[in-house]
Order: C-alpha cells, then sequence, then structure tokens
C-alpha cells in the first residue's frame, strides 16, 4: 500500500493513494491514518488495515446495517418526524447497497482497538452536510455511531 504523508501543527495524516474495490456504488472510498504521536508509519497495524481494506463490503454492509437499525429505532436523531414516518419505513427498508449514503471515509488510528467510518453525505436533508459516523471495535463490530455535529 502506497502512503501520501502530510502534517499539521503536529497531527500526521497519510492518505492511501490506491483505489480501494469495493461492489458498492461508491465514486471513491477514501483511507487516512491520523497520528499525534509520530511521523513514523510503523506505528500503524498495516496488517489489520489491510484486512479491514480487503473486507470493505463487509464492513459498509455493517455499518449501513447498523444505521438502518437506528434509524427504525430513534428516526428522530435522523431529525425525521412522525409527517415523514414513510421516509423511515423506506430507507430502513431498502438494500445496503440502495441506502442513501455516500463519500465512505475510513480512518485508522495507531491504536487498533477501533477505527472510524464516516458517511459525508446522506440523504436526510436536515442532516446531509453533517454526515455520520461509525465507530468499529478491533474485531469489525460496530460498537457506537453519531451523527456530526454541524
Amino acid at each position: 500500500m502506497r502512503w501520501i504523508q502530510s502534517e499539521t501543527n503536529g497531527h500526521y495524516f497519510w492518505t492511501l493513494y490506491d483505489y480501494v474495490r469495493s461492489n458498492y456504488d461508491f465514486e471513491k472510498i477514501e483511507v487516512d491514518l491520523i497520528s499525534d504521536h509520530s511521523s513514523d508509519l510503523n506505528q500503524f497495524d498495516h496488517s489489520f488495515i489491510e484486512s479491514i481494506i480487503g473486507e470493505i463490503d463487509l464492513y459498509l454492509t455493517r455499518g449501513i446495517d447498523y444505521i438502518q437499525s437506528e434509524l427504525r429505532r430513534d428516526p428522530q436523531q435522523f431529525m425525521l418526524n412522525d409527517s415523514l414516518h414513510n421516509d423511515v419505513e423506506k430507507y430502513a427498508a431498502v438494500a445496503p447497497h440502495e441506502f442513501p449514503v455516500s463519500k465512505p471515509h475510513i480512518i485508522f488510528y495507531p491504536d487498533s482497538s477501533f477505527w472510524l467510518m464516516r458517511f459525508s453525505e446522506t440523504a436526510f436533508p436536515a442532516i446531509n452536510d453533517r454526515g455520520i459516523a461509525l465507530f468499529f471495535n478491533k474485531d469489525g463490530d460496530v460498537t457506537d455511531f453519531i451523527i456530526l455535529p454541524e
């Protein structure tokens, strides 16, 4: 894997140069490494990162399934009220490949105990410009999600 490094105010970033293949219809999937500690790329568990990227469709599906379950559980967190009940039912029932999220971004940290998947665009008008972030543990299970603040 080839990485492009940058640094801003003591924060180190690496962006994956190569294209991540997926069966999902996303224009591209961005992958970044972020560290506040060191400019040494070896602080990351590269075999772990490669295993996640190699199974990216599995994790995209897990993430979207989790968002759908949260949508069914509490549509108001997506700023959908009772008047949009049909939208909730429609989005909660579609196949993961058809769920209205886009621009996935995967972020890894030196501590491999968790990693993040962010969808920066959604079809939910009140949160479209904010995005949704999902937190995965080292076993690949979603542990939490947030709708990003404005």
